[in-house]
């Protein structure tokens, strides 16, 4: 299976996609401008403590309060603090090797134990705000490379348990353990399965670097106003690349020159055998027009999704779960068969289910209503065929069987806001009213448009079935003829049907499919 990244950035948003043999299968978009994303830490102050919800509310500079609860403290919460306040109050740098730690905080505590309305905390963001909520924390920070994750205040060497070599997993354990500083903690990432120790603690060691350079610029500005954001996680390009690269990407397509840079300068830092695969392609309209990837949205971020065989998916969105029910369409039931052909679409389904889990970023609850089956064994072949799909998904699932009546419950770990892409739009002619004007309306206002030019060669830009109709027509030498300039016909398909844009720079396509 070839994987390709696009990486294309616009006015606004940087946008990745993720393809599975030219499958659009995840889709990512960055704004440029983002106060809050996952993995910024946060220098913050507790807003209230509740006792009843065992969780604080921490002013972290958004509208409203992150969430931290009991849980998330970390089990070294108390050092953590006592370091805070030691070098806010002494101004001067404290080694973590030569820090003196508290004790561990207790698993069944209550947070109003440990924290203390309006003072001081450091906090990493979890998860982003959702909907009307805050963004989730956690005062346990992190701070991930590619092959291990350094822990501040921690203590020990966790071993992933996706390692498929078990000695291999134990005999890292054992000597890391010996090996790592006083109050460090580390886990170490499946990608790190088949590199050398010495690599680990070369990256474990520049990750320490990264947790003292944040402290010592904390100290320089330690009088600024609370709170403040002292951490920047990497790029969203960065990021994905290095949680997805155990996968492999056969190709790294990018059509901006600076971002093209950036990935490279990151790959030849972190994995200089993989920068061949980084591409600059240039592209007029962009590479997400040029690979077709607006018109997968358009086809695969609807309410309703069609599948290969004939039959369906419709997605429902609301404030408690998402539902997704599974329909035969205008597939046929074989006659005296169709035990068999629920088993079909619903294997069909099961697949797609798993890739719209992907592409739409769905989090929380998930519902799913697969076609009735009568026969316990064809319901597990289903349960299975989902499990299966799931396991490329990066993000933690959990399902549960499936019941008597085709019902699949599936939790999905969510740290951003699902992805929602317009596919329907208000008609931008008859406003919804149902009629629209013949492109002959349009003719007038584009003649007229083209008259403010006098340039000898210009770039049109309109709907496709626009563009056929003045070619097919000749307006082209009409235009030539009458006005002595060449109007280039270049064909929009994420255009509404009356829409045109006269110049070199038309709008982006997010701009039209808001």
């Amino acid at each position: 299976m070839k994987h390709v990244l696009l990486v294309h950035k616009n006015r606004r948003f940087v946008e990745l996609a993720i393809l599975e043999d030219g499958q659009l299968v995840e889709l990512h978009r960055e704004p440029l401008q983002k106060p809050f994303g996952v993995g910024d830490i946060f220098l913050a102050r507790v807003k209230k403590v509740m006792s009843a919800l065992n969780a604080a509310f921490i002013d972290v500079g958004y509208e409203r309060d992150g969430f931290l609860h009991y849980f998330d403290l970390g089990p070294q919460i108390r050092s953590q603090q006592k370091f805070l306040r030691l070098i806010l109050d002494s101004g001067q740098y404290i080694p973590l090797e030569s820090f003196r730690a508290e004790n561990d905080i207790h698993k069944e505590g209550n947070i109003k134990e440990v924290l203390r309305p309006h003072e001081p905390l450091l906090v990493q963001i979890m998860k982003e705000p959702i909907s009307t909520k805050g963004p989730r924390l956690s005062s346990q920070l992190t701070f991930a490379g590619n092959y291990v994750v350094f822990i501040p205040f921690g203590k020990g060497v966790a071993v992933s348990r996706k390692f498929k070599d078990y000695e291999r997993r134990q005999y890292l354990k054992k000597v890391l353990e010996g090996w790592i500083p006083p109050n460090m903690g580390m886990i170490v990432r499946t990608a790190a399965e088949n590199i050398s120790i010495e690599q680990i603690k070369e990256e474990f060691l520049k990750l320490k670097t990264t947790w003292e350079s944040m402290i010592q610029q904390l100290l320089q500005q330690r009088k600024a106003a609370i709170p403040r954001k002292i951490f920047n996680e990497q790029s969203k390009v960065a990021t994905l690349i290095r949680d997805t690269l155990s996968i492999g990407f056969d190709e790294i397509l990018v059509d901006t020159p600076a971002l093209y840079e950036e990935i490279k300068s990151y790959m030849a830092e972190n994995h200089p055998d993989q920068i061949k695969k980084v591409r600059l392609v240039q592209s007029r309209q962009g590479l997400f027009h040029d690979k077709h990837i607006y018109r997968q949205i358009k086809q695969q971020f609807g309410k309703i999704v069609p599948l290969s065989n004939g039959s369906y998916l419709v997605i429902e969105h609301t404030e408690a779960a998402n539902i997704i029910d599974v329909n035969s369409g205008s597939q046929r039931v074989k006659e005296g068969d169709p035990e068999q052909m629920a088993l079909e679409i619903n294997l069909e389904a099961a697949k797609e289910i798993a890739r719209q889990l992907r592409l739409r970023d769905l989090g929380g609850i998930i519902i799913v209503d697969f076609i009735d089956q009568k026969l316990p064994e064809n319901r597990k072949k289903v349960a299975d065929a989902l499990k299966a799909a799931l396991e490329k998904d990066r993000a933690k699932t959990t399902v549960l069987p499936m019941s008597k009546f085709g019902i699949v419950q599936i939790t999905r770990q969510r740290s951003r806001p699902a992805l929602k892409m317009t596919t329907e739009e208000t008609c931008p002619c008859c406003e919804g009213k149902g009629k629209i004007q013949s492109p002959l309306a349009i003719l007038p206002r584009i003649e007229k448009d083209l008259l403010q030019y006098r340039e000898r060669i210009i770039p049109l830009y309109a709907h496709p079935f626009v563009i056929s109709y003045l070619k097919t027509t000749g307006f082209q030498w009409r235009w030539l003829w009458q006005h002595k300039q060449w109007v280039q016909l270049k064909s929009r398909e994420d255009f509404p049907l009356l829409h045109y844009h006269i110049g070199k720079h038309p709008p982006e396509a997010h701009e039209i499919m808001a």
